[in-house]
């Protein structure tokens, strides 16, 4: 993946308010979705410059459509998906900035099923994102999230 400018970011967000990090509200439940059990706590270098999650509180089934981009999912689709749970405000008290990246599903903000950037920075993460995050900031992200794991089986 080429070293990000700062549109690569600005492409994405949502433009319903004048400041894309205050568009989504801090109340706003948040779900992240693993296809095989294991939840990425930091951005791949060579994939992709953010964490993604969904707005709403989805199930394993909902949140597993959405990703593959498919109507009905499959037994062996959900034998090793799961997601977790957590709100805007905690990832922005851990120190992330909550983006609202429509992606494929354009949605209002904070409806179900809208696309969510969670990004770090030191400086501001809409102009640079770095890549790999420090030691320390994936251990942050993890603890944003309840412990608890609706699992696909």
């Amino acid at each position: 993946m080429p070293e990000p400018t700062r549109e690569y970011l600005w492409r994405r967000v949502c433009r319903a308010t004048p400041d894309p990090k205050s568009c989504i509200h801090d109340d706003v439940i948040l779900t992240h979705h693993s296809h095989d059990g294991i939840f990425g706590s930091a951005p791949r270098y060579d994939m992709e410059r953010d964490m993604s999650l969904l707005t709403g509180k989805l199930t394993v089934v909902d949140a597993t459509k959405y990703r593959k981009r498919k109507n009905q999912v499959f037994p062996r689709d959900l034998e090793m998906a799961a997601v977790r749970y957590t709100t805007a405000g905690l990832l922005r008290g851990g120190g992330f900035v909550v983006v609202h990246t429509p992606g494929a599903v354009v949605a209002s903000c904070g409806e179900p099923l809208s696309h969510i950037s969670v990004l770090w920075a030191e400086g501001d993460p809409l102009v640079e994102q770095r890549i790999p995050w420090p030691s320390g900031v994936s251990e942050n992200f993890d603890k944003c999230f309840n412990e608890y794991r609706e699992e696909g089986r």
